[in-house]
């Protein structure tokens, strides 16, 4: 819950910051870089975690990795991150930047769970509805599971839709179960 609270404190006053000085595409950029590193090196988790470490030491080490690729506003928040002793925080920060980044741009994410890997048409038409459905941008993220043996699964937010033969499978397979039972097999 704490980490939840200064990841969202933090990323608000990013977001703040970056519509103020007018970089906020950039910032976005930086974030998931940002995310991305915290989430591929257990190097740099553990180093921004090491409280023997001190803050000029971090911020040295975060102007190296990122000083060339991300806004100098961005630079400035993360050198204020290591003054506040928040580095640790950094990966829920960035992801909270992130979350709220698509809620200022209206921009839902779309989970598209397919058996194999889906064509254009079938991208565009399920952008399309979800666009039409929940008056948003999408952005659609796909998995393949060859488990659903066809169909798809939709999940944007709290709301999900299961056509994947997999589920329909296991739904035959209760109902079938229940019947036998009730017949006296």
């Amino acid at each position: 819950m704490k980490n939840t609270k200064i990841g969202s404190r933090y990323a608000k006053a990013l977001l703040d910051i970056a519509l103020e000085q007018d970089f906020l595409e950039k910032a976005r950029e930086d974030m998931e870089t940002i995310a991305q590193v915290v989430a591929s090196s257990k190097e740099f988790r553990l180093l921004m975690g090491n409280p023997v470490v001190n803050a000029a030491k971090k911020t040295a080490v975060l102007k190296e990795i990122f000083g060339k690729y991300i806004h100098p506003g961005t630079l400035m928040f993360l050198t204020i991150l290591t003054q506040k002793r928040r580095e640790i925080h950094l990966g829920t920060i960035a992801a909270e930047f992130i979350r709220l980044y698509n809620e200022v741009k209206n921009i839902k994410i779309a989970y598209l769970k397919t058996a194999i890997a889906a064509d254009e048409a079938t991208r565009t038409k399920v952008t399309t509805i979800v666009k039409d459905r929940f008056h948003c941008n999408v952005q659609l993220v796909e998995e393949v599971d060859p488990k659903l043996i066809g169909g798809f699964v939709l999940k944007i937010g709290d709301y999900q839709y299961d056509a994947s033969i997999a589920s329909e499978l296991i739904e035959l397979r209760k109902q079938f179960q229940t019947n036998v039972y009730k017949k006296g097999f």
